[in-house]
């Protein structure tokens, strides 16, 4: 049987408790897939380290109540939206956005030469 997720952080803190290494990264990967099966994958990640103990307030995702990401003194939970934008998953997205953006005016550039050249 599995923990609970709030379990899992606790084992974790007990686990690290006399460790001095407590460096951590969260990391995330967006995949877009097009109709023709082609991927065009982009990732971002925030590095950190774990907090000695949870912080309040204690919502999910549950691992946000222990993880300090470089640069700042609080955890995850206690981010503003505004500081949120910087972090991994709001950078992943903005970089496959980019991708994607970046593919269709190829593509569309392509297009335009094509009929150029008929």
């Amino acid at each position: 049987p599995s923990l609970p997720k709030h379990e899992c952080v606790d084992k974790l803190l007990i686990k690290l408790k006399d460790s001095s290494n407590r460096r951590a990264s969260y990391r995330c990967i967006v995949t877009a897939i097009y109709p023709d099966g082609e991927k065009l994958e982009e990732g971002a990640s925030t590095d950190g380290k774990i907090a000695l103990e949870m912080s309040e307030p204690i919502i999910k995702p549950y691992f946000y109540t222990i993880f300090i990401p470089d640069g700042y003194d609080k955890a995850f939970n206690n981010l503003t939206d505004d500081e949120l934008y910087n972090t991994y998953r709001f950078v992943a997205i903005e970089n496959i956005l980019r991708s994607i953006l970046k593919k269709n005016a190829t593509k569309k550039l392509e297009q335009l030469k094509g009929g150029i050249n008929d």
